[in-house]
């Protein structure tokens, strides 16, 4: 019995089909883009619906036997997605690794929300000025995974303190 509805990231369905005659049945995907069949499995490529279809064309013995067919419905899978992002940094801090992770393996996207204070550069996040960050990851999802829901993790970025230090002289001149 083939389900109705599958995930995008199901292994291969096997199918299993016969005719009473015992002569073979053809199996066919109405969309090969969505699901395709292969050594008696259906493959799945991306979301979407297809319709499974089972004949058998008879013989010099046998009728042909009705065509069989049965629709199933291939959802996208949701994804999540991570980063990692320490609450405070130093203006002259190293880039820092924002180390993402997504469920789908798919790669994420960063953005600053104030390009002013800290961008990114090369996946890392390069940091410009003293403020408040915002960095926002996004994973727009593909034929098999939805998008992701946004993360913002925000950033302090310090100047370091200073003091200063002075003495008057307690020496005496003399005139």
């Amino acid at each position: 019995i083939m389900p109705t509805n599958v995930l995008a990231n199901s292994e291969p369905l096997e199918i299993k089909a016969s005719a009473s005659s015992g002569l073979p049945v053809e199996v066919q995907s109405s969309d090969n883009s969505v699901a395709y069949i292969e050594n008696n499995k259906l493959i799945i490529v991306a979301s979407g619906v297809c319709s499974i279809s089972v004949k058998q064309d008879g013989n010099s013995i046998y009728n042909p036997a009705s065509t069989i067919t049965k629709s199933i419905r291939i959802d996208k899978v949701d994804q999540t997605i991570d980063f990692m992002l320490p609450n405070v940094a130093y203006i002259d801090s190293k880039d820092i690794d924002l180390e993402p992770v997504s469920s789908s393996k798919l790669t994420l996207s960063f953005k600053t929300s104030d390009n002013r204070i800290a961008e990114i550069e090369n996946g890392k996040l390069h940091i410009k000025a003293s403020g408040v960050c915002v960095v926002t990851a996004r994973q727009e999802g593909n034929q098999i995974f939805n998008p992701a829901q946004e993360i913002s993790k925000m950033i302090h970025i310090f100047k370091y303190s200073q003091n200063i230090d002075y003495k008057l002289s307690t020496q005496h001149f003399f005139v």
